[in-house]
């Protein structure tokens, strides 16, 4: 008696826009949680998504976009976007960051920084993208600056190879589940059953 194996399912590509997760960032100055939506971007996000980053038109064919938004006074506001598209890192199959940006005033190194963990949401949303998709977390980026790359050898990124244009980055399976569990040790929910 033989078994039959059959071939595990590839990814469902292009990939599937996902709903509103809710979620929450920190005020830079206070370190309050500040309450936010991760959810696909519309048109009426298209202006403030264009001076975030520039050149944003719209995704491209089997790009899916994403943008972290907060209220202020009862509007969105566009603190960050996520770029996901298909893609493979060495022959493995990982999803592509082709673009995280925050808000000038949510970076790193900004004299008046509004918000934190911006940038590290929206890859701990690529994760959750890349796992839904049978791709077990692994992510892949190109960074192109200093400040970025080390933004994500500190999430657990590694860094292959500098090109022209900037340094390959992948985050294996193993370091997908480590940035998850360092977001949620830094970034502690609510408690709701304090007194």
């Amino acid at each position: 008696m033989s078994t039959v194996t059959r071939p595990r399912p590839k990814p469902q590509f292009p990939v599937e826009l996902m709903g509103v997760h809710k979620t929450f960032v920190l005020d830079a100055a206070s370190g309050e949680r500040v309450y936010a939506e991760i959810r696909p971007i519309t048109e009426t996000d298209l202006s403030q998504v264009q001076q975030i980053s520039q050149g944003y038109s719209k995704p491209a064919q089997n790009t899916a976009s994403y943008v972290l938004a907060t209220k202020d006074k009862g509007r969105d506001k566009v603190e960050g976007i996520l770029c996901v598209s298909p893609g493979k890192h060495n022959n493995t199959n990982s999803l592509s960051v082709d673009g995280v940006d925050c808000a000038p005033e949510n970076m790193r190194d900004s004299d008046n920084r509004n918000l934190r963990y911006v940038g590290s949401r929206l890859l701990e949303y690529a994760v959750k993208i890349s796992r839904r998709e049978g791709l077990k977390g692994r992510l892949h980026m190109l960074a192109r600056d200093t400040q970025a790359r080390q933004f994500y050898e500190n999430l657990g990124f590694d860094g292959e190879g500098i090109i022209k244009s900037g340094k390959h980055f992948f985050l294996p399976e193993k370091n997908a589940d480590k940035l998850v569990k360092h977001l949620q040790n830094k970034i502690k929910p609510p408690n709701i059953y304090s007194t």
